[in-house]
């Protein structure tokens, strides 16, 4: 697997889609170093923080399934500060 650094993603990003991720998805980042430091601490959890602002622990992405990282304003994906489960991919067969 290979891992990216900030600075990398951001750089894709801003060549991919000319969009600077802080301004367009500023939830994104703070998520993840929230979930880095709290992972940090027990690997096999992550923290959330729900709408309201509370925390709460939360199991983390679970492998094999597809998660919604981005997406536009109001749909449930990480980016927009929704949960792992609340951001889960449904396949439509």
């Amino acid at each position: 697997m290979n891992k990216y650094t900030t600075a990398q993603i951001l750089a894709a990003w801003d060549a991919a889609y000319g969009e600077d991720m802080m301004v367009e998805y500023p939830g994104f980042f703070q998520r993840l170093t929230e979930e880095n430091a709290s992972q940090a601490g027990d690997p096999g959890k992550s923290t959330d923080r729900t709408q309201t602002g509370a925390r709460a622990e939360e199991e983390g992405p679970v492998a094999g399934n597809t998660y919604a990282l981005t997406g536009a304003r109001g749909t449930k994906c990480i980016a927009n500060g929704n949960s792992w489960k609340d951001s889960l991919v449904e396949e439509n067969n």
